[in-house]
């Protein structure tokens, strides 16, 4: 076997390059997909990554490959080796998006425009309350809406501890009205009534400063959702 021979051999190899790019778009496009089902803004970043990050990517991988090929562990790139490097290259682009889902998206129940059912002293402060899922910017907001008067309110941001199914309510930042921040922490007890609508109990569970009334008029009352946002959690 002559030199130019030798030189040739690699290049037999280049294909294999092609199923790495392959498995790589697909999986991209797959984390992109996942990315829209929790926003859409972090739909249009996951695009803007492969713009901007895999085209790069792609010069570089193919040019670490090339200088591979041209060394003693050229032997090594068969189809068994990329197969198994192009598997373990869809999981590490595909995963993140995965859990990234499951820990922001809330359970679509969640997610409604509560209203108190009637004769519960609950009435007395409050007219209703809204527990909400932006599904453009991936922010988790809602609204107590005070006695007497629908427009005297506060927002509050909140997390979802699906495990022990608390929620914990925090005062909204940008529209704090207190010196000290409060906090509340409620267990939800939250069922569906088939074709019709959630009905939901709340249970106090702890508050930090929560002056805008008597927290424990949360403990023990039965709450209706008047909207099904399907759209507004998994």
């Amino acid at each position: 076997m002559n030199e130019q021979q030798k030189r040739d051999i690699p290049f037999k190899k280049f294909w294999l390059f092609g199923e790495i790019v392959l498995v790589g778009f697909v999986a991209l496009f797959l984390h992109g997909l996942i990315m829209l089902q929790v926003a859409t803004n972090a739909g249009f970043l996951t695009a803007a990554i492969c713009l901007f990050g895999w085209l790069p990517a792609l010069v570089v991988g193919f040019i670490i490959f090339l200088l591979i090929l041209r060394t003693k562990y050229g032997k090594f790139i068969t189809l068994k080796s990329v197969t198994i490097f192009s598997f373990i290259l869809a999981l590490v682009i595909i995963l993140p998006a995965i859990s990234f889902y499951y820990e922001t998206v809330p359970p679509k129940e969640i997610t409604n425009q509560w209203h108190y059912d009637e004769d519960q002293e609950i009435s007395e402060v409050l007219k209703w309350m809204g527990i909400h899922y932006d599904t453009t910017y991936a922010n988790k907001g809602g609204y107590l809406y005070k006695v007497p008067n629908a427009t005297q309110g506060t927002d509050f941001e909140w997390e979802y501890d699906e495990s022990t199914q608390v929620i914990t309510m925090t005062e909204y930042e940008h529209a704090r009205e207190h010196i000290e921040d409060w906090k509340l922490l409620l267990r939800l007890d939250i069922n569906l009534i088939a074709g019709s609508h959630y009905t939901m109990t709340t249970y106090y569970v702890s508050d930090v400063n929560f002056t805008l009334f008597n927290p424990l008029l949360f403990d023990n009352t039965t709450w209706k959702g008047s909207l099904l946002w399907d759209d507004q959690g998994k």
